[in-house]
């Protein structure tokens, strides 16, 4: 393990909906979260277990190899898709880099961890991997430093118009976890 660990909270996936020209935001994910340490590329789902520690309510801490990326996914499991088309998705956390035990790292020091968002479409909520002939990621590879203060990270594919009406039914509040 090296000598920062990730840690992740506020993790959350909405669906922008759109129903009769009119759209609307949907919390689809949010709480506890899963994962492994994966070989960086992905690679035959190559994969082995991370430490994982919930350290306070909605709040985890990560250590994993530097050669690995860790991967998570609401524990929830997979959402079913309704029939409406999609306007857009949002996967969004909060991240920071603590010591190893948690403590918070001197001034000055160098973030050497990165964050990305994403997301997978899979055929089913119960089809297993199958080198990618079950699902598809969304979004992946948007990857941001990850410094010792928490900040916001994710990725999504909603317009402008979607995300102007996301921040003004309040969905995200930049200043609560």
């Amino acid at each position: 393990m090296g000598t920062q660990r990730l840690e992740l909270r506020a993790t959350q996936t909405l669906l922008c909906i759109e129903s009769h020209g009119a759209r609307r935001w949907q919390r689809v994910q949010k709480g506890d979260i899963e994962g492994a340490s994966f070989r960086a590329d992905f690679a035959n789902n190559d994969n082995v277990p991370a430490e994982l520690t919930n350290v306070a309510p909605g709040q985890w801490r990560v250590g994993f190899r530097a050669d690995r990326a860790y991967h998570f996914w609401p524990r929830q499991g997979r959402v079913v898709l309704g029939g409406e088309p999609l306007c857009g998705m949002l996967m969004l956390f909060q991240a920071r880099a603590v010591a190893p035990d948690g403590s918070i790292l001197p001034p000055g020091t160098a973030a050497t961890l990165l964050a990305g968002g994403g997301a997978d479409y899979w055929l089913s909520t119960s089809a297993p991997w199958d080198n990618y002939r079950t699902n598809i990621g969304v979004g992946v590879g948007h990857l941001g430093r990850v410094g010792p203060e928490w900040a916001w990270h994710g990725m999504g594919t909603a317009d402008t118009e979607a995300l102007t009406l996301l921040a003004r039914d309040g969905f995200v509040d930049r200043t609560q976890p």
